[in-house]
């Protein structure tokens, strides 16, 4: 496996971050959300957040439980219910 290195330096002349560290664990924001992360400013950040608390407010019983065409449990008898 290969490993990424923690930092990322944000070097945008016109931003406020020049040069300074703007989030010290970049490789576990790439893991946990993919390039959806990038810029990795604290904006993003936030902007991820609240999609993530939206998504969760979002979700229902038969969301989590319910697959494609399987949208049944089977009972301890072996029956669909």
């Amino acid at each position: 496996m290969c490993e990424v290195g923690p930092l990322l330096r944000a070097k945008k002349k016109d931003s406020n971050f020049d040069g300074k560290t703007v989030n010290s664990n970049v490789a576990e924001l790439v893991e946990e959300h993919g390039i959806q992360a990038y810029p990795f400013t604290p904006e993003k950040l936030e902007e991820i957040a609240e999609i993530e608390r939206k998504r969760l407010e979002s979700l229902t019983l038969e969301s989590l439980l319910v697959s494609g065409e399987r949208d049944f449990f089977i009972g301890k008898d072996g029956i669909k219910v």
